[in-house]
């Protein structure tokens, strides 16, 4: 004969009934984990609605720069250098032509 679970159940008899879940507190812990969600979801939907505020406010004691910290970009044309590294790339690939025949 099988031994009853400690619990009251086995694993083909399930008794499905609001007195079972009355007795092991489960309206309690699902009105807990309900208040907690919605708590959290209202701290998260605040945040959301005081974060421009907070923005701004930190705008005012960090302003930003006035532009990037990245290489300075040049003014002059750069087009006899650009010019000067085809020819190069050309004559090389011309003497490796002329090699291979």
């Amino acid at each position: 004969m099988k031994k009853p679970h400690p619990l009251g159940f086995s694993m083909y008899n399930f008794n499905f009934n609001v007195q079972n879940i009355e007795d092991g507190q489960g309206l309690g812990i699902a009105l807990t984990g309900m208040i907690i969600v919605f708590s959290v979801l209202t701290l998260i939907s605040t945040f959301i609605v005081i974060l421009p505020k907070i923005l701004a406010v930190v705008a005012k004691k960090f302003p930003e720069s006035a532009g990037h910290h990245g290489v300075p970009v040049q003014d002059e044309d750069d087009g006899s250098a650009l010019a000067a590294i085809g020819f190069v790339m050309h004559m090389r690939r011309s003497t490796e032509i002329k090699q291979k025949v």
